[in-house]
């Protein structure tokens, strides 16, 4: 552990509040209206072939989002004493 007390796939907190830009709430949004759709497309396919369509499109949509280059918090962690 580092000496903020998490291991750095966090942000660092400020004395000053966190600035959130418009394009990040524009892909929350896009992310929250993706999961959304892929809701309404299990609903309408209940069926074993939905189920893994919709799962198969559920990885496309969240993959890129939890890679590193996706998300900038995780990226520009900081190794801890152990590595």
């Amino acid at each position: 552990m580092n000496s903020g007390g998490h291991l750095g796939w966090l942000r660092e907190r400020d004395e000053e509040q966190a600035e959130v830009k418009p394009v990040e709430l524009f892909f929350d949004l896009v992310y929250v209206l993706a999961v959304t759709q892929l809701t309404h497309h299990l609903l309408d396919h209940l069926s074993l072939r939905g189920a893994g369509q919709t799962l198969l499109l559920l990885l496309a949509v969240w993959g890129p989002g939890s890679t590193p280059a996706g998300s900038p918090t995780i990226s520009t962690r900081t190794r801890g004493p152990c590595g």
